[in-house]
């Protein structure tokens, strides 16, 4: 009778549970796994998410199969630093170049917060703020450091390789710096055709490819011979001398 009793229970229990679990709505999946509706906050960036949910877990293993092509070395961390350095101050020598008239407002924006931290009625949190924001303007009076030679870097090896092995095509300015659009998408076009994702609602698998549609009015690069010096091989591609 006992055990009877402790079954009941146990029922009672775990129905609840697959119940919920029943009434979640797969809307895809990622490498096999189910993607429910739940995973997402349509309220919220809808492209970013989905990114994160369905292309996040194939592009790791693309990554990781590609680790010694778009690995990001010491030397040319060093390199691009250089480079950097080289040309801040020789743009530093001209007197109308862009750098100067930036630095020029840059320079004002120091002297802003600094006349603000000045004030000896400011609360704690207002003071950190501010020290950060002139942290901030002082870091854009330098030639970038490493921080930015990587982030550069990491970003060029992907996009080029993408470039490389899925048709070339146009080529985007972003934040990140040279896109390639194209290629990308074709990248993941192809990899929904593995199977290594799949998008069952109509409209999440039209704002899982938005960014291609919402930029084909954007100014891109279609010029060869411009793609292949400004993207390609940009004038501060890391190059070893004497094969060392």
């Amino acid at each position: 009778m006992k055990q009877i009793i402790a079954c009941i229970m146990l029922l009672f229990l775990v129905t609840p549970l697959y119940a919920t679990e029943k009434q979640r709505e797969k809307i895809g999946e990622a490498l096999g796994n189910p993607v429910y509706r739940d995973q997402i906050d349509e309220s919220r960036d809808l492209y970013g998410q989905l990114q994160i949910l369905f292309r996040m877990p194939f592009q790791k293993k693309y990554l990781e199969a590609h680790k010694n092509e778009l690995e990001v070395r010491d030397w040319e961390i060093e390199y691009v630093v250089r480079y950097f350095e080289k040309k801040h101050n020789e743009d530093l020598e001209k007197k109308d170049s862009e750098l100067n008239q930036r630095l020029a407002l840059t320079k004002k924006q120091v002297e802003e917060v600094e006349k603000k931290l000045t004030n000896k009625d400011l609360s704690a949190g207002d003071r950190e703020t501010l020290e950060m924001e002139k942290t901030f303007w002082e870091t854009m009076l330098k030639p970038p450091g490493k921080d930015f030679a990587k982030f550069l870097l990491s970003g060029w090896k992907y996009y080029r390789l993408l470039y490389d092995k899925y048709g070339g095509g146009r080529v985007i300015w972003e934040q990140e710096g040279l896109v390639a659009f194209d290629a990308m998408l074709k990248w993941l076009q192809y990899h929904e055709k593995q199977g290594d994702f799949k998008i069952t609602d109509s409209k999440l698998h039209d704002a899982f490819y938005s960014y291609w549609k919402g930029n084909e009015n954007s100014s891109f690069f279609l010029d060869k011979q411009r793609i292949q010096s400004e993207f390609i091989h940009p004038e501060w591609e890391p190059i070893k001398k004497n094969n060392k």
